[in-house]
């Protein structure tokens, strides 16, 4: 019986550690005071050419953890950079494109892998994902076209950033190993 109370509690302090982890996430936001998007001119005329989108990424909770983020691709490959993981200047980061428009209309997913040693020696992943980033939606992100045919976009506010919502957590939490059962030795 002794044997059984014990695996029981060691399941117990496993699922209390995730159910407050779970509770803690629910309560997370990603921001971003920072975002700037770049289309080169067309090429020939027609053909938009490179596109770069460039963002400040901050983890708000976990030592409000601050990393660069950035991608550079044509716009015609947009639609194939859909949940290709780019990885930001602390690799720990990454993110992609849930929808991609143009340059002033998109939507981007969040990740952040950590150890939280409160919960265990496991990597938790946090994951985040914006709603539609547009001149419509963030008030401040403001667009403007070169005479050269370049179009750039960009926002700056730290005082009231871009709040990305943590949506989802995968992670597992290591259970505490078994005491011996001396009733029976």
């Amino acid at each position: 019986m002794h044997l059984l109370g014990s695996r029981m509690s060691g399941l117990g302090f496993a699922l209390i550690g995730l159910l407050v982890a779970l509770v803690s996430a629910q309560a997370r936001n990603f921001t971003v005071p920072t975002l700037q998007s770049h289309q080169d001119g067309r090429v020939n005329g027609s053909t938009p050419a490179n596109t770069t989108i460039l963002f400040t990424l901050i983890d708000v909770h976990a030592n409000r953890s601050t990393t660069d983020c950035a991608a550079s691709f044509y716009p015609a490959t947009a639609t194939t950079t859909y949940y290709q993981r780019f990885y930001c200047t602390d690799h720990h980061f990454g993110w992609y494109f849930s929808i991609f428009n143009d340059i002033s209309n998109f939507s981007i997913n969040v990740i952040h892998s950590y150890v939280d040693r409160a919960v265990g020696p496991r990597p938790i992943r946090l994951y985040g994902t914006s709603s539609l980033i547009s001149r419509a939606t963030v008030p401040g992100f403001l667009c403007r076209q070169s005479s050269g045919g370049s179009f750039t976009c960009g926002f700056h506010n730290e005082t009231a950033p871009i709040v990305i919502p943590v949506t989802g957590m995968v992670g597992r939490t290591k259970e505490p190993k078994e005491p011996k059962d001396t009733e029976d030795a």
